[in-house]
């Protein structure tokens, strides 16, 4: 017995449409764990930022408590009393300035983080296997549509007539 053309054609369909589903889904997954990948690297990029600029700002605290001190001596004023208070308190300024750097980097590193995980949870939702049988079936359906004994005349899905009169 020799299959029609179309029914050749349409087993031919969907055995390609089946592995482009296949391939498609692994690209997909593929392309998400690269995004989780990049998000959590920026995340790490985040942090390192926030720690380099929180050094920088303890560095000029530190440094322009030096200079106050440097410049009080070299006035021969004696470095204690309104004068050190004023120089420590912009030296505390500083340090406050530094932690809430390295807070803010701690914020943006944590949303990169959170965008990773979701990148790489959608990446694990994705079936390739699952996707490539979903095609196939509907393949199969499409195709077992062709054969005779699909064709056969049925009165067990027609509505019923409900008319009156």
């Amino acid at each position: 017995m020799c299959a029609d053309p179309i029914t050749i054609l349409g087993i031919a369909a969907t055995a390609v449409g089946t592995y482009s589903s296949f391939q498609e889904a692994q690209a997909r997954r593929k392309s998400m764990r690269a995004q989780a990948d990049a998000r959590a690297e920026e995340g790490r990029d985040a942090e390192l930022r926030g720690i380099e600029a929180a050094e920088d700002r303890r560095e000029k605290a530190a440094l322009l408590f030096a200079d106050q001190r440097a410049a009080s001596a070299a006035n021969n004023n004696v470095f204690d009393g309104s004068v050190k208070r004023l120089a420590l308190d912009d030296y505390e300024a500083g340090v406050d300035d530094a932690l809430q750097e390295r807070e803010n980097a701690s914020r943006e590193a944590d949303g990169f983080y959170r965008r990773a995980a979701i990148a790489d949870a959608e990446a694990d939702n994705i079936n390739p296997v699952f996707s490539a049988g979903t095609t196939l079936a509907g393949g199969i359906y499409d195709v077992s549509s062709d054969f005779d004994w699909m064709r056969e005349e049925s009165t067990a899905f027609e509505p019923a007539d409900y008319s009156v009169g």
